[in-house]
């Protein structure tokens, strides 16, 4: 019954897979992806060379409901907007010390069923330290949901970086050789608050780290773009962007 469930909510997220860039007016990522994957309440810049997300980005708003769904019986699915070979699979991650590190949280979703099952599809998936993922990373995205709680609203760009370090080689694991991030970021923007917009960043490399640390690596937008060539909110007025982006803003 329940892996009837599964496939039902499969078939209707790909029904949003369809165009949602008017749901996103502060734009999408300058990156290049090989394709953008909608859905129901974010969006995936997909590459087919690293079988990861590049970045995805999530409107996250303030928890009204306390209803929460628990954690069990979800599991790690394909995509099946992606063809096969495009496609990474949980089986990818055994035996290495990479976790399937969701960019948009279980727990940013988990008030609503639908939402909360499209976490899981491997192409919001990417390799991160089992280290990294099960503490420090943690810490982070709780922060950033109580940003949303404070705020209301923040959206948030969430990506990996494959910054190239001198003789080092970018690591891949699995079968379908899926590429190992050197990094993971976080770009987020609070459009109204009672200061005005308010942007944080930070960019953290994908090791073991004291979520004690986490501040070392918090940085300003215009920072973040500036290291990786990206504009995160490339819709918004050039004059918002100057004035915000290159804000340190306490938490």
């Amino acid at each position: 019954m329940f892996r009837s469930i599964l496939t039902l909510l499969t078939l209707f997220s790909l029904v949003f897979a369809s165009d949602c860039s008017t749901l996103y007016p502060e734009g999408f990522p300058t990156q290049n992806v090989d394709k953008v994957l909608c859905k129901k309440t974010f969006v995936i810049g997909y590459s087919f060379d690293t079988k990861t997300p590049l970045w995805a980005v999530e409107h996250l708003n303030k928890k009204v409901d306390t209803q929460r769904i628990e954690l069990e019986g979800f599991r790690y699915h394909r995509d099946y907007a992606l063809e096969r070979k495009h496609r990474a699979t949980s089986s990818d991650y055994a035996y290495t010390t990479q976790d399937r590190s969701q960019l948009v949280p279980f727990e940013d979703m988990n008030s609503e069923h639908f939402a909360s099952h499209e976490t899981f599809v491997m192409s919001n998936i990417a390799p991160q330290d089992y280290k990294l993922n099960r503490h420090a990373w943690v810490y982070l995205e709780r922060g950033v949901r109580e940003l949303a709680n404070v705020y209301n609203k923040v959206i948030v760009v969430t990506g990996v970086a494959f910054l190239e370090e001198k003789n080092i080689k970018l690591e891949r694991i699995g079968r379908h050789q899926v590429a190992v991030p050197t990094h993971y970021y976080k770009a987020v923007y609070a459009p109204d608050t009672v200061d005005g917009p308010k942007m944080w960043a930070w960019i953290v490399p994908n090791k073991p780290i004291d979520y004690k640390k986490m501040k070392a690596y918090r940085t300003t937008v215009d920072n973040l773009e500036n290291r990786l060539g990206i504009d995160f909110f490339p819709k918004l007025s050039k004059e918002l962007q100057e004035r915000v982006e290159s804000k340190t803003v306490p938490l």
